[in-house]
């Protein structure tokens, strides 16, 4: 377990099997359909209603895939609990 240490992020991830490592996650490809990614503006902060709005997506299949994608680095928790996305698009 000592040797996770020198790895990054992903890596854990991927050693542990969780959800949004590299080797078991969707590739970078995948992620430029992701139906939630597609409508957040890179930047722009929003509250969990509004992306419920903007993807019919209901709040409980909505937020553990906020979470997968803040794990894989592309989504991060601001201030107030809105979501920001981190990557641009592709």
């Amino acid at each position: 377990m000592i040797h996770l240490l020198k790895l990054g992020f992903p890596d854990i991830l991927d050693e542990l099997g969780w959800p949004g490592a590299l080797g078991s996650g969707k590739s970078a490809k995948n992620l430029t359909t992701d139906p939630l990614l597609a409508v957040m503006e890179p930047g722009e902060a929003y509250r969990l209603e509004e992306l419920v709005d903007k993807t019919a997506i209901l709040p409980a299949r909505l937020l553990p895939r906020l979470m997968e994608l803040e794990l894989q680095g592309h989504v991060a928790t601001v201030d107030g609990g809105r979501f920001i996305r981190w990557s641009p698009r592709r």
